[in-house]
């Protein structure tokens, strides 16, 4: 398990440590920093995977190195729950940029990662297959999704994410009982024609364009969360978008059981209602309070790096404290109607 993440000198970070737990909230206002964090881990996982500076369609080294440092290096360690530090530092030129260091101690590998981006696809009629017949890749758009549940669909996976009434403990059943839960009624078909390499999803019976945005952003973040083995690390950008609030609380409890079964979880999000679905797990037991951590990303203007403020989630599913900023909105919005 990852267990923190320094950043130096990158993008809107000059000095920054942060806590990662079985499950890490990144929120806050947007151009904050949030989604930097995730590509940081993206961009160390490739490093050592490829020995190269992947930056999963990011900007290039030039604009990652921080305005607000003089220095002509950024440097991005990650540290797991074995003491081992994986490090990367790219030294960057105005006209040029080289992986100066890749650093870790006693040749141990990061953990397997699952990356979700936030663009992920809408709704499309048809998807690729992958050609690698691979049963481990969803995608970065989920393209891949419907393959990867036709080449797992026997899959078993843990007690503690099943869904079905009846108990099935298979991956398509609860892919779809999950789905019925985040959007009630909703249900997944699909067929595959091999020769052509293409894959047609069905929802409710109707073609994806038919159906709305939600159940197609929303199908690969279901089916990660579902099929992950432990130890691997799912990093997800807006798991909530285009869902209704019930749903996106619904998506709040999957990630919650999924980090309580060993998969390690960090999400980047805008949706109070997914926090609150994570506090009711905690609430309710059904994860430990201390395997959440929430981090609120804050910048004061342009001209300031990003800060960072950590409140502690408590056994009963309340915060330590309430940083300014940290979906009050609501609250802020319902003292302004009731002004006189």
């Amino acid at each position: 398990m990852l267990t923190k993440i320094n950043l130096t000198n990158f993008k809107s970070f000059l000095n920054t440590s942060l806590e990662m737990r079985p499950l890490t909230v990144l929120t806050g206002l947007n151009s904050s920093g949030k989604s930097s964090v995730i590509q940081a881990i993206n961009m160390v996982a490739a490093a050592y995977q490829k020995k190269t500076v992947a930056l999963h369609e990011h900007a290039s080294p030039h604009l990652l190195k921080s305005l607000y440092s003089k220095d002509s290096f950024f440097v991005l360690v990650i540290q797991d729950d074995k003491g081992n530090n994986f490090e990367m530092k790219i030294h960057v030129t105005p006209d040029e940029y080289s992986l100066q260091k890749i650093k870790h101690s006693d040749n141990k590998v990061l953990p397997a990662i699952q990356y979700i981006s936030a663009s992920r696809l809408g709704p499309q009629n048809a998807l690729p297959t992958n050609p690698e017949y691979s049963y481990s890749k969803i995608g970065l758009k989920g393209e891949y999704v419907i393959d990867y549940i036709e080449k797992n669909r026997d899959m078993t996976i843990a007690r503690s994410l099943i869904k079905t009434p009846s108990g099935l403990a298979s991956l398509t059943d609860n892919i779809d009982a999950w789905l019925q839960y985040i959007s009630p009624g909703s249900s997944l078909e699909y067929e595959i024609n091999r020769r052509q390499n293409t894959a047609y999803p069905y929802y409710n019976g109707f073609m994806p364009t038919e159906s709305g945005f939600g159940l197609s952003y929303t199908l690969p973040v279901i089916t990660v969360l579902l099929a992950a083995e432990p130890d691997t690390v799912v990093l997800l950008e807006n798991p909530e978008a285009h869902l209704h609030p019930q749903g996106q609380t619904a998506m709040g409890e999957l990630t919650a059981l999924a980090a309580a079964m060993g998969k390690q979880v960090i999400i980047e999000t805008h949706s109070d209602h997914v926090i609150d679905g994570i506090r009711i797990m905690a609430r309710r037991k059904q994860i430990d309070n201390t395997c959440v951590v929430f981090h609120y990303i804050s910048k004061d203007g342009k001209n300031n790096p990003s800060t960072v403020e950590t409140p502690e989630l408590l056994p009963d599913g309340k915060l330590s404290f309430w940083p300014r900023g940290f979906f009050d909105q609501n609250m802020l919005n319902k003292a302004e109607l009731l002004k006189k």
